[in-house]
């Protein structure tokens, strides 16, 4: 037996069909336009707020195609980002510092007086009285003298009277106490400095400190020649330090000017040494 298809046999069900469908798809054009969505579609706005949110590192760069700028197209395209380097923020790396010798100052210095003399005694009171280190000062010094710089006993002068006799050099001797090591050492050969030793000593200006006028005149007569010792019996006759009279008779006897000594030592009142003993070899 054969079964025939129950629409096709009953022609008013067939109707009643096409009918709902149409009403179906009349409602659906209906709200298509008036709320501009189609209900068909999904909901694109739900489907994203259900997606999960890009990392905060994540660097998007947009492409704007065909934006329009004084009427003319144009492609724009974001900067690349750069890249945050928090290490700028930190102190710049230090480099080592390398000591200064009293040598370097020296070159420095004596580099300057070849060049202008005038310009290195204008640096005179800002390293003698500033914070300038000692090997800074010592230099400064020894440059001047070497130059034959006409402040030269001035400032050797003041830096004897005015420095500290404390020492931070390497030399282990304060800086007015090197000044006059190095007049001693040199006044035998260089009237400058024995000149410089004789202010220092025998002046009489302003109060020098007493270990170094009596360091000072002890070198004097060590170093003095004939016309030096004949004046030397007046620069004692006024002195009043016993102790710095003592220094210089001793003295003295180490000066290879023998004839001109003992003269000084008999206008000073004071025996002269036996020289006629000549002391044995130590055995």
């Amino acid at each position: 037996m054969t079964t025939r298809n129950s629409t096709s046999s009953d022609p008013g069900r067939a109707v009643v069909v096409f009918a709902i469908a149409g009403l179906a798809s009349s409602v659906l054009f209906w709200m298509a336009r008036n709320t501009g969505e189609d209900p068909r579609l999904p909901d694109v706005a739900a489907t994203f707020a259900q997606e999960p949110v890009f990392p905060a590192a994540v660097i998007v760069q947009a492409t704007v195609d065909q934006r329009e700028t004084s009427g003319a197209s144009a492609r724009v395209r974001a900067a690349p980002a750069v890249p945050i380097d928090d290490a700028a923020d930190r102190d710049p790396p230090r480099l080592p510092t390398t000591p200064v010798t009293e040598d370097d100052h020296y070159r420095e210095f004596r580099a300057l007086a070849a060049a202008d003399l005038g310009a290195l005694e204008a640096l005179i009171p800002a390293v003698l009285d500033g914070d300038a280190p000692d090997c800074r000062r010592v230099a400064l010094l020894r440059v001047l003298f070497d130059s034959r710089s006409t402040v030269t006993a001035d400032t050797f002068t003041r830096t004897i009277r005015n420095l500290p006799e404390s020492s931070s050099g390497s030399r282990g001797d304060s800086v007015p106490g090197f000044a006059v090591t190095f007049l001693a050492k040199r006044a035998a050969r260089e009237p400058g400095a024995l000149a410089i030793l004789e202010r220092v000593a025998f002046d009489g200006g302003a109060p020098m400190p007493e270990g170094l006028r009596r360091r000072a005149a002890a070198a004097f007569a060590v170093a003095a020649d004939g016309s030096a010792l004949d004046r030397l019996p007046t620069l004692v006759a006024r002195e009043v330090d016993d102790a710095l009279i003592l220094g210089v008779t001793a003295a003295l006897t180490q000066n290879p000017h023998v004839t001109a000594v003992d003269r000084a030592l008999s206008r000073m009142g004071l025996p002269l040494p036996d020289r006629s003993v000549v002391p044995s070899p130590e055995r």
